[in-house]
């Protein structure tokens, strides 16, 4: 489901929105590689930009990352904790 923001509160300051905001209420923060594989398998990974794998162990996300890029997904980040990007 898409939600249009045009602006966000983080940490008591109003922030413009470039970025279009979403909301997944359909699956699991649990689910397993191959669930997740079948999730995106529906998205053109020509239109992603990136992904950022942000959840369970190094090795899991490494071996996740693989797989993802056998589907043709590219810009898959393996972010370290409080790593920043800018969108």
């Amino acid at each position: 489901m898409k939600i249009s923001f045009h602006e966000v509160e983080l940490f008591g300051e109003s922030i413009g929105v470039k970025a279009e905001v979403g909301q997944m209420t359909g699956m699991s923060a649990h689910g397993d590689s191959e669930e997740l594989c079948r999730f995106v398998s529906c998205v053109d990974p020509e239109r992603v930009k990136n992904i950022f794998l942000v959840h369970g162990e190094y090795k899991v996300q490494q071996a996740f990352t693989a797989k993802l890029e056998r589907k043709c997904f590219k810009g898959i980040e393996i972010p370290s904790q409080h790593q920043e990007y800018e969108l």
